[in-house]
């Protein structure tokens, strides 16, 4: 995992708002408690970045400072083969991205570098994003 991005996700651990740590080339997500939403949540958020100049997406990080440490990481359901596949099966035209795992403070992240897009991408519903 990049250095920032594991420095990041230690500030946010520290206490910083992960909104407050999210840059037009990083964005932080809080799993869903379905597994297919959290595919969907991800694969948005990497169509948000590709349509614009790429990034990273950092999976177990939640918005609110006052979430509980269960709130924290990502449960073992959700690997690096599922994530990649359900960015994969929710782009259209499908995006394949590269995926890390990370542990911080005990707990695990899935880390997905979005690059650039060659083209315009959306999810499967048609809707086409793009991080400003």
């Amino acid at each position: 995992m990049d250095l920032t991005v594991a420095a990041t996700i230690s500030r946010a651990r520290a206490g910083t708002p992960a909104r407050d740590l999210e840059t037009d080339r990083l964005e932080f997500k809080q799993e869903d408690r379905d597994v297919r939403r959290t595919l969907e949540l991800v694969a948005d958020a990497v169509i948000c970045l590709a349509n614009n100049e790429g990034g990273h997406v950092i999976l177990g990080v939640p918005d609110r400072l006052d979430a509980d440490l269960a709130s924290w990481g990502v449960r073992a359901a959700i690997t690096v083969v599922v994530l990649r596949r359900g960015v994969f099966d929710r782009t259209r035209p499908p995006l394949s991205v590269p995926v890390e795992e990370a542990q911080e403070a005990g707990m695990r992240f899935l880390c997905v570098t979005v690059p650039k897009g060659a083209t315009f991408y959306a999810n499967a519903a048609g809707t086409a994003t793009r991080r400003l």
